[in-house]
Formats: structure tokens, sequence, C-alpha cells
């Protein structure tokens, strides 16, 4: 079973990559720990992350780069937040390093120095690993001035949700979505689950997509409340409606599945093997139909 759930952990990523049905993300978010991310102000936010005792090179970066010349040169255009991970820190500094890993976490930086850019109202338009030419002060900052560059699509397809109602408003949301980075952040949630309303004739075609991704909301709170069988039906009642397309009653079954298996220790194979027969039964060509079979056989071990 343990080979079964890593099976299923990368499955779902596939599937909600390969169907962009849902969302992104599939883990848990503590809404306390969301708040250690809303950076205020009326300028646009760098973040630039470090790990200034991993290694020399990291601390020559910290003491050579993230300098008050640093700061001074980037001030007039943004809110320069250093956000330093060392692996050795004193008791005293315990609480600040855990906010630095929430943000780490939450922005999923494994390489260091690694810079954010985003807006004033937190939504992230450029994210990138520095690189070794780029580890010096002028190189640093002609980076950041260049990924910049981005941050005008973002913020138009942003206003544009502020100036539409009905189906173009459904239409800008899912376009700022397309656009914006981190989209899967729970703090759009709000944003997604007004799609559905906002367009119940399916004029533009999302209904189907928005329907699912407000079941994989709800689901993840029940999930969180360890009520499985209540996340599961969340699934299941999706995969019903008409306005979801095969693929997407396709995923929405397999999430159904992966939910059943992956968030309990004592299951019902034969209950997970007919959640995966109706998605299979859902869109018979769908690509992700040879993992399914391969999952059946699984479970049937």
């Amino acid at each position: 079973m343990n080979y079964l759930r890593q099976f299923l952990s990368f499955s779902v990523f596939f599937f909600i990559i390969l169907l962009s049905g849902c969302q992104t993300n599939n883990g848990k978010q503590n809404h306390k720990d969301d708040q250690l991310i809303e950076f205020k102000g009326k300028k646009d936010h760098l973040l630039i992350f470090t790990g200034s005792d991993w290694s020399d090179d990291a601390h020559n970066f910290v003491k050579n780069v993230i300098t008050e010349e640093l700061f001074s040169a980037l001030k007039s255009d943004y809110t320069v937040h250093h956000i330093d991970l060392p692996r050795n820190v004193p008791e005293s500094k315990q609480l600040q390093l855990r906010k630095n890993y929430l943000l780490f976490s939450r922005y999923g930086v494994t390489d260091i120095p690694f810079v954010v850019l985003q807006t004033a109202k937190n939504d992230v338009y450029a994210a990138e690993a520095v690189q070794n030419s780029e580890k010096f002060p002028k190189a640093l900052i002609a980076k950041i001035k260049a990924l910049t560059a981005a941050r005008q699509s973002v913020v138009q397809a942003r206003n544009r949700i502020d100036n539409t109602t009905g189906v173009e408003k459904a239409q800008a949301i899912d376009s700022f979505l397309s656009k914006v980075l981190y989209a899967y952040d729970t703090k759009y949630n709000d944003l997604r689950l007004q799609v559905p309303a906002l367009d119940p004739e399916n004029i533009s075609g999302l209904r189907g997509k928005y329907l699912l991704i407000r079941a994989d909301i709800q689901a993840k709170k029940y999930a969180q409340k360890n009520d499985i069988p209540a996340a599961c039906n969340e699934y299941i009642e999706a995969a019903q409606l008409p306005e979801l397309s095969a693929s997407q009653k396709q995923l929405a079954w397999f999430l159904a599945a992966n939910t059943y298996l992956y968030s309990q220790k004592d299951v019902d194979n034969q209950v997970a093997i007919q959640y995966l027969k109706n998605s299979i039964a859902a869109d018979p060509n769908g690509d992700g139909v040879p993992s399914m079979k391969q999952m059946i056989e699984e479970l049937k071990n």
C-alpha cells in the first residue's frame, strides 16, 4: 500500500496538469500561515531568498550583495524583503526562522539565491533563481529590472476583473489565473468560486472547469477535518454534472479514488477500484487510462 500511495501522490499531479481542470496544489494550507506572506504597502514587493550559512558562496552573496547599497538602489520601485533561512540560528531567532521557512515553502524555493517580484496586491509576476553570473550588485539589479517586464500582463489581467461583469468577468478571472504565478494559492479561491455564478449558461465554456474546482476546494476542507466520505462525495457529485467534459469527469472520479486511498489507513480496495473504473468509463481514450489500469491491478494484489 505504501507503494500505491506514492504512485497516487505522483499521479494526481499528472492528471491535474494533463486535464487542466483543477488546482495544482494538493497540499493543506493554514490560513494563519497565509497572513505571513501578505505583504503590505503601495509599492511592488521584491523578495530575495537566501541561505546565508549553506555554503561559502551563499555567505558571500549575503555579505557582498544584500547590502544597504542594493536596498537604496531598489527602494524607489520596490519594498525589498530579505528572507534568509540559515541552518544555525540562536533560540532568540527561532520565531523569525519559522516565518522564513513558511515563506520558502509557500514560494517553492529550492535554489538559492532566489528572487520573487509581486505587485502591491501580492500577485506574483516573476520568480527566478539567481545565476552565478548575476551574483553581483549591478548584475542582480539588471536582472530584477528585466523581470519587471512581466508585470504589465498580470496587472492588466487583474484590472480587467475589476472592470467587467458576467461572462466577461468569468473569462477575465480565468485569464488572470493563467498569467499570475502561484495561481494555485488558496488566496485566489474566492475568485475561482465566482466563475460558475457569473456564467450560468456556460457561454464561456468555463463552467465545468470551475464547478470541478469548486468541488475540489470543498473536498479539501472536508479532508482537513478528516471527513473523507464527505470529501469523496464532493468529487462524485461533480462527476455527475452535465457541464463537465469527459476528461473533467474522469478527473473527478480519479480525485475521489485518490482522496479515498491516500487519506485513510483502512480502506476497502473494491471501493477505490470502482471509482477508478468509473473514471476510465468517463473517458476511455484519456491519456491517464493506462496509469489507472495499473493502479487497479496494484489494488487487486
